[in-house]
């Protein structure tokens, strides 16, 4: 066993740092074990200089643990390129990245699957196969999507913009 717990808490800051817990829920007793950082520009999407006291304005850190790969954490953020990297927390490396088209706003990992759900400023739900890279894009709401969550009970993706909420049927 490599001691890792996939309950644990991550905990995505502004500053694309993650930090991760061991949480003992019974006792109430939660320790950080590790901080990770992950390399940022100095600069803005649009090209202008970072704010390192305003990170509003850059695309949010958003963390899990894989499903399958147990060592593994999904991470995306704003960096130079849009994508989730795969971090191996026992090695400490990224051992793999899924390019993505739009910066992300939300992310989920579907439970004993291969399926990542992420949302976008663009508006758009995506659900991604990261074994294979392939991808189904939803398009319903009229503005970024701030949560994208997956209801294992009826298969659905939940996706909420603004007031607005979308509820997508998800074959697993």
């Amino acid at each position: 066993s490599s001691g890792i717990n996939a309950e644990w808490p991550l905990r995505p800051g502004a500053d694309r740092r993650v930090s991760v817990w061991a949480a003992d829920w019974e006792t109430d007793n939660n320790k950080m074990i590790a901080w990770l950082s992950f390399p940022a520009p100095s600069f803005t999407p649009a090209g202008e200089p970072l704010d390192k006291h305003n990170y509003k304005t850059l695309p949010p850190s958003l963390a899990q643990f894989s499903p399958l790969e147990r060592d593994t954490i999904l991470y995306t953020g704003y960096g130079l390129l849009q994508e989730i990297l795969f971090y191996n927390f026992k090695s400490k490396e990224t051992v793999r990245k899924i390019d993505l088209a739009h910066w992300a706003t939300a992310l989920d990992v579907i439970p004993n699957s291969n399926l990542i759900v992420v949302g976008s400023h663009d508006r758009l739900v995506t659900i991604i196969d990261y074994t294979s890279g392939t991808f189904q894009d939803y398009i319903s709401h009229c503005d970024e999507v701030g949560v994208a969550k997956y209801w294992e009970k009826n298969n659905v993706v939940c996706s909420g913009s603004g007031p607005a909420v979308a509820l997508w049927n998800v074959k697993v």
